[in-house]
């Protein structure tokens, strides 16, 4: 079971670094940029402005470098700031899994509170009205 498991973890790896790819590739096609999220808030139209602003943000290098530069950010706890608040990502996300934790425990209970119940009825009024019933409210 170890070797297994072990196995599972290294095929993650390659999984997850072409999911990162994959979506990071994905955020650089869609219309915009970094820059136009700030307009509002500086002079981008102003060429100087807005090639200070690339540079800062690395948006004058090759796709490829920027990616190197963010997953090396990524793998060293780094995600960047968040546009809208200017704090660094990793303090937005330790903020919120409070509210998180939550949310999964509740719908866990919820989940279990349905479940169970509709596990019992099914198993004991098998292929009948009722354990179809039950199981076709379980999938809902």
């Amino acid at each position: 079971m170890v070797i297994y498991t072990i196995n599972r973890i290294i095929q993650l790896i390659p999984v997850l670094l072409i999911l990162s790819i994959i979506v990071f590739s994905f955020v650089h096609l869609l219309p915009g940029d970094v820059i136009d999220v700030l307009a509002g808030e500086e002079d981008v139209e102003d060429p100087e402005v807005r090639a200070a602003l690339e540079k800062e943000f690395g948006l004058d290098k090759p796709i490829y470098v920027q990616y190197l530069v963010w997953f090396g950010n990524v793998l060293r706890g780094d995600f960047g700031k968040s546009l809208v608040t200017r704090r660094p990502i990793a303090l937005e996300l330790f903020d919120r899994i409070p509210a998180t934790m939550y949310l999964a425990l509740v719908s866990i209970a919820l989940a279990m509170v349905i479940s169970i119940p509709l596990g019992t009825i099914a198993s004991v009024k098998r292929n009948t009205f009722v354990d179809y019933v039950a199981q076709t409210t379980s999938l809902f």
